[in-house]
């Protein structure tokens, strides 16, 4: 499946449904994003306009279709929104935006890293996205690791030398080690999985993150 997204001219997606009884439209087009104001440093009003977490987004495999997919189109409960690897906009805007730099998952930062010429490191992206991705819900623990195969080969299928093991990259294997499970009580959040050792991140059943910006390294 991976092959298919990353092979599309654009994926159309039904973001907005809840299961798979439900379709792409809706009765209405109201698009209604709700303004966010907030006082500024320098004493100016800021204002941000935010809608409600689509339910598909919500799933651990849409993360990998969406970094695959060059071109997506979410249907959502009251617009169309586009994200493609420059940047994504939807109907209630009226220009082209990019994400800020500390975006969990920026498709346009994935999209860059994977340019030969780009200086953006692919085990930073990597981390980035293992922080994202454990923030979603899987039906299927055992479905984890697999969920990120296609992304984990976009990323370092170039690179023979070295593989991922168990979600973390060799080359990187002492940095990739250095993840930590939110909030309290870790034990009874650790999943038993066959073939995935202690170690790696994907045996937590809750959010996972890494302290130090998502590593700067150089790799």
């Amino acid at each position: 499946m991976a092959s298919i997204y990353e092979n599309a001219y654009l994926t159309l997606a039904a973001t907005k449904a809840r299961g798979c009884n439900e379709g792409l439209y809706n009765a209405t087009n109201n698009h209604a994003p709700r303004a966010l104001n907030a006082i500024g440093r320098d004493g100016n009003m800021l204002s941000r306009y935010v809608q409600r977490f689509f339910p598909l987004l919500s799933r651990a495999w849409v993360l990998q279709e969406r970094l695959l997919s060059p071109r997506i189109l979410h249907f959502g409960p009251a617009e169309l929104l586009w994200e493609y690897c420059e940047c994504s906009t939807c109907e209630c805007r009226h220009e082209e935006t990019q994400p800020a730099d500390n975006t969990p998952y920026p498709k346009i930062q994935y999209a860059a890293c994977l340019d030969p010429r780009s200086t953006e490191s692919r085990p930073t992206m990597w981390r980035s996205i293992a922080y994202a991705y454990s923030q979603l819900g899987i039906t299927y623990p055992s479905d984890r690791l697999p969920g990120l195969r296609g992304v984990a080969m976009q990323l370092f299928g170039d690179n023979p030398r070295s593989k991922v093991i168990s979600g973390l990259w060799e080359d990187t294997m002492l940095l990739d080690l250095m993840w930590e499970a939110n909030g309290e009580n870790h034990e009874s959040m650790k999943l038993v999985l066959p073939n995935i050792p202690s170690w790696s991140w994907a045996t937590m059943a809750t959010r996972v993150r890494y302290q130090f910006s998502a590593t700067r390294d150089k790799s």
